[in-house]
């Protein structure tokens, strides 16, 4: 909730936009600046906690903006001035916010992924829009969701990128790029009402395909004429692989279509753990 105080002073250079603790500065930014502007920011628009609270939420605030900075030097330097647009500096808020409530790692990585992201943007754009609303959405979500919406990424979108022209190839992306998201879980009715409830996916009553058809339509360089057999010697190729190949059919996985915000958090959890560069362009 940003700070409703309509009394607002300025310094040199420095536009103050009622209605919103919104900081514009119109000169040329360095790293120093940012880092105060952006403590500024939250500063000026967090709740009013007790000491102790408030200590541990600064503390944690601090924790993103650095994140942030080492991040952006290193893959945007030109975003720095995106500070003082007052949409990103929103953004850059929701992101202080929710992290400081929880101080939760993973969510640290996401939302910075996000944030750096969001920097290469400077109109508004459909990229533009979806990643804001991801910042929002990333915080109600747990890592078991993440990883759903991964998996479901990488079958429906990620995998459409890829011709396997042997089961050992396709072996080797499942243990990529499905198998650390994987897990089979009893509370699927519950993680599947939740992720509607936050937008990230549409439900199917139908499920998408079989395996067999799933393989025949991704997949046309494996041999297919007896899947049994293909089926078996992908298993054997990783063991593990076969949890997922016994499940798939009547996995949440297998019966839900992805929003673009489903996809960007998907795929900023798949760059999180396989340590892919996030290039949101792909695919929005």
């Amino acid at each position: 909730m940003l700070n409703k105080n309509q009394n607002q002073s300025t310094g040199n250079s420095c536009t103050a936009i009622q209605a919103e603790t919104i900081i514009v500065n119109s000169q040329g930014l360095s790293y120093e600046d940012v880092s105060k502007i952006c403590h500024d920011i939250f500063e000026q628009n967090f709740y009013k906690l007790s000491a102790e609270a408030y200590e541990i939420a600064t503390k944690r605030a601090q924790e993103l903006i650095e994140e942030f900075l080492r991040e952006l030097k290193s893959q945007n330097p030109d975003g720095l001035n995106q500070v003082i647009d007052p949409d990103f500096q929103y953004d850059l808020f929701i992101a202080q916010r929710e992290y400081a409530r929880c101080g939760d790692s993973i969510l640290l990585e996401m939302l910075t992924r996000f944030l750096i992201e969001r920097t290469k943007e400077t109109e508004k754009t459909l990229k533009q829009i979806v990643l804001n609303e991801s910042l929002n959405v990333t915080s109600k979500l747990t890592e078991e969701e993440f990883n759903i919406l991964t998996i479901i990424f990488v079958l429906q979108h990620h995998s459409e990128q890829h011709t396997f022209h042997n089961t050992a190839e396709f072996a080797n992306y499942i243990a990529t790029y499905i198998l650390p998201f994987w897990s089979s879980t009893g509370k699927e009715d519950s993680l599947r009402a939740h992720l509607l409830y936050t937008g990230c996916g549409s439900h199917l009553f139908f499920r998408v395909t079989n395996l067999e058809d799933f393989l025949k339509s991704k997949y046309n360089g494996l041999p297919l004429e007896n899947f049994s057999s293909l089926k078996t010697s992908i298993e054997g190729v990783d063991p593990r692989i076969k949890s997922f190949f016994d499940l798939f059919e009547n996995s949440l996985v297998n019966h839900m279509f992805l929003t673009t915000v489903g996809i960007a958090i998907g795929y900023a959890n798949l760059c999180r753990v396989i340590d892919e560069k996030f290039d949101l362009s792909n695919w929005i």
